[in-house]
């Protein structure tokens, strides 16, 4: 087998970082620099030759590049070189599959390839002097600066020399067969891209400019004049103070939580402009009118993004961090920032806007949209995964239309009454239940999930709640347990395998296994007993640090994992039946289809309900709908 080992320079007046690499590829001022190419074991070189470039590209059994659809889709819209895509690996891809991050430098550093901060900055610095224009306008080159180019042919070339040296390095697992299957499919998907309507993107855009503004004058009058704009943290608390008022912070938490108390007016007006005007979500129209090429947005989903459960990630526009919307009605909604009249028919504009940023994906004309989404898959995958069978029974007989509402039946297994007899207020407790303690929450994580339902419940009453929950579902705390024994004798004894019902452990090298139900590895990396607990090396609020885990945090990670593997199982189906998928979200799949009765919500439905062999019991339902605009 042939390995051609691939990498790309570029220069570009378009920002790589705002645009995103697929319109960052199609810029009319994106030009290739340098194409630095290794063939198997052979030197790392770069290429002048862009025919002889094309004879290697075509002969290779396989092109690895690191961040591969960068340099897949600048040298297919920049050099008009495009191959199948199932030729082409990602190293950065392969990393994600094994727990670690996407930088080529932090995979390298993981590995024991380190090439020291010195070089690191250096490169930094040759991209900022090659890659981009300058501030004052300039445009750099190996006429205007040949020593510096010098060095960054070097760098370039030591880039594909530790690319190589990654990809033999890193375990491939994840990456081969079905899985590799599954992220060429992925590739198809960004390159379709979501359908975008620009003509709402930049409607809702102004909107948000227009309203920011005007809530800042009216907060500068307000205020007589002491604050002229709501991101003036430090100003804003400080005028509060003035009138009396201490709040813990400026956050969107804080700012909600001091709204519940009693305010002199003046001050509950400033603290609802601070929530209209600085709601994030509107500044996603803005990225979309960014992203958009031709009212589409490519290379919005990353494969295996999530990390260690394999789920994907949002990129650019990040569909799965979507706010919620606030109104039933988002068509409407959606039209009347369209026609300008939004201000005629809503009072709060801004809330408007946000709760229309899905409203933004939309089928052009001819199209539409259907998308199914598994039904409460983690709590089903939980049950399955320990099995608590009273709880399948449950599930089962609540898809048939006979049973009980599950957090009704939650609340009447822990505390012992007939389910016939539960309050709303009851299934409420039952709703918390289910949401927060499936993963060894205690009464924290109680306390924390009916504050976001804005509910606050006395300390014994949760404690008890807890105590009751965990007594009706013995068999899910009793796999929490088994699931550290498992993972602590799996990392005291290297090389053998310790099974904890339906998943199985097991140490090797630099990783610590565990094996799903699908086949799949969920991996730990530079595991260690330390103190008796169990910490591994992973990404940690956006850095690279020590994680500790425990019995109910491995279940998330299995339970998220396996409830992936479910969709990921019939991801394909879903293509071969006909209905091409433009993303997903979470455990939703979004299809873009003709729109006519041929394709329906229905179809969607059975083609993501077959349930794979390797947990051919698990109840599994799908909710499917369809429409012009994406909702939820």
């Amino acid at each position: 087998m042939t390995t051609l080992y691939l990498d790309t320079e570029t220069f570009s007046r378009a920002d790589l970082k705002n645009v995103g690499a697929y319109k960052y590829a199609r810029d009319p001022s994106t030009r290739v620099l340098l194409v630095t190419v290794a063939s198997d074991d052979g030197p790392a070189r770069v290429v002048d030759d862009y025919e002889d470039l094309w004879e290697m590209m075509v002969t290779a059994d396989e092109i690895v590049a690191h961040n591969a659809p960068f340099d897949r889709w600048i040298l297919e819209h920049v050099l008009g070189l495009s191959v199948d895509i199932t030729r082409w690996r990602c190293t950065m891809t392969q990393a994600y599959t094994v727990g670690l991050n996407g930088s080529l430098e932090g995979v390298g550093a993981a590995l024991g390839l380190d090439p020291g901060e010195a070089k690191l900055s250096e490169g930094k610095k040759l991209i900022r002097l090659f890659c981009m224009p300058q501030r004052s306008g300039a445009i750099y080159d190996q006429e205007t600066h040949p020593e510096e180019w010098e060095r960054f042919v070097e760098y370039a070339i030591r880039d594909v020399e530790a690319m190589r040296e990654i990809h033999r390095r890193l375990p491939s697992v994840n990456y081969r067969d079905s899985e590799l299957a599954l992220w060429h499919l992925d590739q198809v998907i960004n390159d379709r891209g979501l359908p975008v309507d620009v003509d709402l993107a930049r409607a809702a855009a102004d909107l948000c400019v227009e309203e920011g503004a005007r809530l800042n004058d009216e907060l500068a009058e307000l205020t007589g004049g002491a604050i002229d704009s709501h991101a003036r943290r430090d100003r804003m608390i400080e005028w509060m103070k003035s009138r009396g008022v201490r709040v813990d912070g400026y956050t969107k938490a804080a700012v909600s939580e001091a709204l519940n108390g009693d305010l002199p007016p003046d001050v509950r007006r400033a603290l609802e402009i601070r929530q209209e005007a600085g709601r994030s979500s509107t500044a996603k129209f803005q990225k979309f009118l960014d992203i958009e090429v031709g009212g589409r947005a490519y290379g919005t989903t990353q494969f295996c993004g999530a990390q260690r459960t394999g789920r994907w990630a949002g990129r650019l526009v990040q569909p799965q961090n979507f706010p919620r919307p606030t109104i039933k009605d988002t068509d409407t909604a959606a039209e009347s920032i369209k026609t300008g009249m939004v201000h005629y028919l809503y009072d709060q504009p801004m809330a408007i806007a946000a709760s229309c940023v899905r409203s933004v994906i939309a089928a052009p004309p001819g199209k539409k949209l259907i998308a199914g989404d598994y039904s409460n898959i983690e709590g089903r995958k939980l049950a399955w995964l320990a099995g608590a069978e009273w709880k399948l029974e449950a599930f089962r007989e609540y898809d048939a239309g006979t049973g009980a509402d599950l957090y009704k039946l939650s609340y009447a297994k822990s505390f012992k009454v007939d389910v016939a007899t539960v309050t709303d207020d009851q299934r409420f407790i039952g709703k918390v239940q289910e949401l927060a303690l499936g993963y060894q929450g205690a009464a924290g994580a109680f306390e924390s999930m009916a504050a976001n339902f804005g509910v606050s419940l006395p300390q014994h009453v949760i404690e008890e709640t807890v105590k009751a929950w965990r007594g009706a579902n013995v068999e899910i705390v009793t796999w929490w347990y088994e699931l550290e024994e498992a993972a602590k004798r799996a990392l005291k004894h290297p090389g053998r395998t310790f099974k904890a019902r339906t998943v199985a452990f097991r140490k090797e090298g630099d990783w610590l296994w565990c094996q799903l139900p699908s086949g799949r590895l969920l991996p730990y990396f530079k595991p260690e007993l330390r103190e008796g607990s169990i910490v591994y090396q992973g990404n940690l609020l956006g850095r690279w640090a020590d994680i500790d885990t425990f019995g109910g945090k491995l279940a998330e990670n299995i339970c998220q994992a396996s409830s992936r593997d479910v969709m990921a199982h019939n991801m394909p189906i879903v293509e071969r039946a006909g209905y091409p998928i433009v993303t997903t979200v979470h455990d939703e799949i979004v299809c873009e289809t003709p729109d006519t009765p041929k394709y329906s919500p229905g179809v969607l439905e059975l083609a993501m309900g077959n349930v794979p062999p390797w947990c051919a019991d698990l109840p599994l339902a799908v909710t499917a709908w369809q429409g012009k605009r994406y909702r939820k």
